[in-house]
């Protein structure tokens, strides 16, 4: 079967005679209405909480005494995941067996769940916050805990789009929880160790400088990184990979946990260019994460 969908999205607020609640409008293209709900909801997320990333790359080499450059720009239009409530059709019309829908939710009710939502998770959140754990289950008690703020500060994102002047007493208890959270976060004591390369040294450096290092701790990192390349299609490719392996002090042969993250370079110049351009992806996504999000987002 094959779909054809139109990307289309209207919001407006309109005052019912009957009722006055506020309404959100969305259309949604499809054959169905489950696939235009889909698109619906995709434009719902893309409407209320897209972002847009532009990276510029730039790397310069020098082989034999030859300066050699590769330069890219690269957009990306991200949303946060959002979960909407209540959608309900409000009219729809067909044509060539694509069918137009236009949905309406009750935006109250939409941020009435969403504030229940994140008082909920703000109380785990506290409660996790003030249990006491050691060595690895702190670092997943921690990782659990800021998966769950992330989920509370989409709530809020989506709350604030949708309805304006709502309890700030909301951003103050998030903003108190997360300052916490950091503060446990950079209080972890480890030990890292990393291989003998100049990436896997510099990696190291990069997360030391989150935490409170310590050589007697009861919890290890260990990092190590490798390189493989080739050539496909006139393209020179590199994957450089990244290992975070967890040992605890009690048992220093048996990893506990491991991460494992990749970045691929590409560049019809030469094999040190890709190299290059797959090393700083990997300095940078290691640099924007904290340990709970390396945890949590290795592949």
């Amino acid at each position: 079967m094959k779909v054809i969908i139109f990307l289309s999205i209207l919001i407006t607020t309109t005052v019912f005679a009957e009722t006055k609640d506020n309404y959100i409008f969305v259309t949604g293209y499809g054959e169905e209405q489950k696939t235009a709900a889909l698109d619906a909801k995709k434009q719902l997320a893309l409407q209320l909480t897209s972002k847009i990333q532009v990276t510029e790359k730039n790397i310069q080499t020098k082989s034999n005494s030859i300066s050699l450059s590769d330069y890219s720009s690269d957009s990306k239009v991200t949303t946060l995941p959002i979960e909407v409530i209540g959608m309900m059709v409000d009219s729809y019309s067909c044509k060539d067996h694509i069918c137009k829908y236009i949905f309406k939710i009750d935006s109250h009710q939409w941020a009435k769940l969403l504030i229940k939502n994140i008082n909920h998770n703000h109380i785990l959140t506290h409660d996790e916050l003030n249990t006491k754990t050691y060595g690895w289950q702190s670092i997943k008690r921690l990782s659990k805990i800021g998966e769950q703020l992330v989920t509370t500060k989409n709530y809020i994102m989506t709350l604030s789009a949708i309805k304006a002047g709502y309890n700030n007493k909301i951003d103050i208890e998030q903003l108190r929880l997360e300052r916490e959270f950091n503060s446990q976060e950079q209080g972890l004591s480890i030990s890292i160790k990393s291989g003998q390369d100049s990436l896997s040294s510099h990696l190291r450096s990069i997360i030391s400088n989150r935490l409170r290092i310590s050589g007697d701790s009861d919890l290890l990192l260990y990092i190590k990184t490798q390189v493989r390349n080739g050539k496909q299609n006139n393209q020179f490719i590199a994957e450089q990979i990244l290992w975070l392996q967890f040992f605890e002090k009690n048992n220093p042969t048996v990893i506990v946990e491991q991460k494992i993250f990749k970045e691929i370079g590409t560049s019809p110049i030469s094999i040190e260019l890709a190299t290059e351009l797959a090393k700083q992806q990997l300095i940078t996504s290691v640099s924007n994460k904290s340990i709970h999000m390396l945890l949590n987002k290795g592949k």
